[in-house]
């Protein structure tokens, strides 16, 4: 029986921060509407009196069925059209009230839970000072297979918030980005206590933490042509990303496993560059602390004598007929001491390293508006690492996904992938104890997912998900699991 004790109190903050949203709404709207009652007049007039009512050039008209009697000089009076202006009878133009929106419909268009923040966050983001903040949940229960054949609920939680400041916008200089983003995850999921898949089920299915994830400096010059980026960060939001990918919950589609990149849970100290030659094309550079762990601050990659990730990236994002597409290549080099998998004499390498292949295209779209994103979008991935120094020695995946597939659910996402992690043939004969035990891996580890994602408002969104784990870790029964999926953003 699953226990929310322990998670009792961060439900709690959900709702009341829900209350408070919603709350501040409502005074934002009486304040409103209390001011424009105040400001507006209501023009009663019978119809005894105004048959009918024009509008030409911002005055309003009275039409009579009959000449007026007046004197061809009588101020007021449009002899030519037949017109008595209403404006001299009640002292001005009025407009129209504007029609009342129904406050839970305003709170529920709006993009953030906690609204608008009596205008607060408006004038910051005018100011330049941007804060995000989100919260996801996993709801997850393994049916059969894995380590264990009990069957138990595992849930697990991520808190993310954000500051990003706008140099241009507080008045100093132009192109300039500086960003701090905290992250905790608390809870746990299936993989480690019930799976023991090597590619974990969900993203986020990782150790308990909390702590500073993200700080870094960004500038952009010569109208983006140029960028550069300096500070502790994740390397995945640069580097081997595919956006549908993000969509899935299964980790290798937002990073192959054949790529240990410095990324969530463990960022770290780096420098990245990136050139454009073209508005569809890009160069990515970047250096990370080869050992950073996401709990550290990030400067212990001063030490020379640490470890360094290199990473060189080519993209290309072409727009065929509306068609977005992504494409890149890239190639990335481990320094440091790496032992040989084998059982005879080891040998010891002075680097790992390996490349890899991402794609994503649109192929079928609703619409011709090159902004609108409803469709069918395919992904492809593939990595590759020598098999003697490393557990994975190749990945492929593919998947398919539409965007507003059922009519009138324009931003609802429906995506079906299968992920690919094939362990290295040392691994059948490698002794992992040193007692004479052997690993005993099978070939791969394969992952079958499929899921919709609700697109409830804009600021909350559910994620119904099934996924098949076939040989997790190369070693356990294949798992059944569903899930559920929540995102908030506040």
């Amino acid at each position: 029986m699953f226990k929310f004790k322990k998670y009792r109190k961060y439900r709690n903050i959900l709702i009341l921060l829900l209350f408070l949203s919603f709350y501040s709404t409502n005074l934002v709207f009486a304040n409103q509407t209390e001011t424009t009652d105040q400001a507006q007049e209501v023009i009663s007039v019978t119809n005894a009196e105004i048959p009918a009512v024009e509008k030409s050039q911002n005055r309003i008209f009275l039409a009579t069925s009959e000449t007026p009697t007046v004197e061809k000089t009588t101020p007021g009076i449009s002899k030519e059209k037949n017109m008595l202006p209403v404006l001299e009878l009640k002292g001005g133009v009025k407009e129209a009230q504007p029609e009342r929106i129904p406050l839970l419909k305003t709170w529920l268009q709006g993009n953030y839970a906690t609204g608008n923040w009596v205008g607060l966050r408006s004038k910051l983001e005018e100011h330049g000072i941007d804060i995000q903040s989100s919260y996801y949940n996993g709801d997850w229960m393994n049916f059969r297979g894995g380590t264990t054949s009990a069957t138990h609920l595992k849930a697990l939680g991520v808190i993310d918030t954000s500051v990003e400041l706008d140099t241009q916008k507080l008045g100093l200089w132009s192109g300039g980005k500086l960003l701090t983003r905290f992250q905790n995850k608390h809870g746990m999921g299936s993989s480690q206590d019930q799976i023991g898949d090597y590619q974990l089920l969900d993203t986020y299915d990782t150790q308990r933490f909390g702590h500073i994830s993200e700080y870094y400096y960004e500038q952009s010059l010569f109208n983006d042509v140029f960028k550069v980026k300096v500070g502790k960060q994740d390397a995945n939001y640069d580097f081997c990303a595919l956006n549908s990918g993000f969509n899935f919950a299964n980790a290798s589609f937002s990073y192959m496993p054949t790529v240990p990149l410095p990324s969530y849970p463990n960022p770290a100290m780096g420098l990245v560059t990136t050139i454009k030659p073209t508005s569809w094309s890009s160069i990515k550079s970047g250096w990370y602390d080869g050992e950073g762990l996401g709990g550290q601050t990030g400067f212990q990659a001063l030490d020379s004598r640490r470890k360094s990730f290199f990473i060189e990236e080519l993209g290309v994002t072409p727009n065929i007929k509306n068609h977005q597409g992504n494409y890149f290549v890239g190639y990335w080099l481990h320094t440091g001491h790496v032992d040989e998998y084998t059982n005879g004499d080891v040998r010891t390498f002075g680097q790992d390293n390996g490349w890899y292949l991402g794609a994503e295209q649109m192929i079928l779209k609703e619409n011709k508006d090159s902004e609108d994103t409803q469709g069918l979008t395919i992904l492809g991935q593939f990595g590759w690492r020598p098999s003697d120094r490393s557990e994975v020695s190749r990945y492929w995946g593919l998947g398919v996904q539409y965007q507003g597939l059922l009519p009138k659910r324009d931003n609802d996402i429906i995506g079906f992938a299968t992920a690919n992690a094939g362990f290295s043939g040392r691994l059948k004969e490698y002794d992992t104890t040193g007692a004479g035990d052997l690993d005993g891996r099978y070939g791969a580890e394969n992952a079958l997912e499929m899921f919709y994602k609700v697109q409830l408002t804009p600021w909350l969104a559910v994620q119904p998900d099934m996924q098949v784990i076939m040989h997790p870790n190369g070693q356990q029964k294949s798992s059944f699991l569903m899930g559920l999926r929540t995102f908030i953003t506040f």
